[in-house]
């Protein structure tokens, strides 16, 4: 590199050093590819689960026990599950790589799902922002996997839903090609990244990861338990996923001027 102006007669001025090996370099993001796969334990996953808002639970389902890419759940729709058939249907043009294809749904999977199950709709959180009137939200989203985590005290790391499903997943059913098939990945990368990760036993154990149950499930579509009191009155015989629950209902009417408010309830299993 050099700056000389030609009109003064300067003479050539050559730089000694190379001015950009100073730059801090962007954070590479783990991946399937790089070999930096991090995941969580079975005892982890089941932490996050009953920390985690309702309103993710579907999420985190089709994340972690179906191994869907992150950025494809947030593109998926409840008309894509088949309870019946038990499968997720993934289109070409919601995938990574532009291709149909088919994820079982795993008998705890179905568990979780089920309180929430609808016949359409999207999988993100609404939105918390007064201007948007509870448009659904990536970031919110986000956000409330990442509150739950914490209030779990545990790390996620990147892409752990994913890398967590696909090395639980071959560990237990000691198939590369099932496992490829149900991640929509190759068997290459597999073979390369995910092998004896986890032990069988502990792979058992992140497949019998069920919700907790108390009576009834608790719907936060705002089909509540018939019997559960509106206003400030208190939620009676409701399952939970934790023992913290926040409950919205357009039908409470000590919000400001009739709109909807959460009232924060607390639910201690019998």
């Amino acid at each position: 590199m050099y700056r000389r102006d030609p009109r003064r007669g300067d003479p050539l001025r050559l730089c000694t050093t190379n001015p950009v090996v100073g730059i801090k370099k962007f954070r590479e993001r783990s991946n399937e590819e790089n070999g930096e796969i991090s995941i969580l334990s079975a005892e982890d996953t089941e932490k996050l689960f009953q920390a985690a808002d309702p309103k993710v639970i579907p999420f985190l389902v089709l994340n972690f026990f179906c191994g869907i890419r992150r950025a494809t759940v947030e593109r998926l729709d409840w008309s894509d599950v088949s309870m019946a058939q038990k499968h997720v249907i993934v289109p070409r043009y919601k995938g990574k790589n532009q291709k149909r294809y088919r994820v079982s749904l795993s008998d705890n999977a179905l568990e979780w799902l089920k309180p929430m199950a609808q016949a359409e709709g999207s999988f993100l959180a609404p939105s918390r922002a007064l201007q948007s009137l509870a448009k659904l939200s990536k970031r919110r989203t986000r956000e409330l996997i990442v509150a739950a985590a914490e209030s779990a005290n545990i790390d996620l790391p990147d892409n752990a839903g994913r890398h967590t499903f696909i090395s639980m997943h071959v560990a237990f059913h000691e198939s590369i090609e099932k496992t490829a098939l149900e991640a929509d990945t190759s068997a290459e990368i597999i073979k390369s990244n995910y092998l004896d990760i986890v032990t069988r036993e502990e792979a058992a154990n992140f497949w019998a990861i069920y919700p907790r149950k108390i009576n009834h499930w608790y719907r936060p579509s705002g089909a509540l338990c018939s019997n559960t009191s509106l206003g400030m009155g208190a939620i009676a015989n409701c399952e939970v996923y934790s023992a913290n629950l926040n409950i919205t209902d357009s039908r409470i009417k000590n919000g400001p001027r009739g709109k909807a408010r959460e009232i924060p309830l607390t639910c201690t299993p019998p």
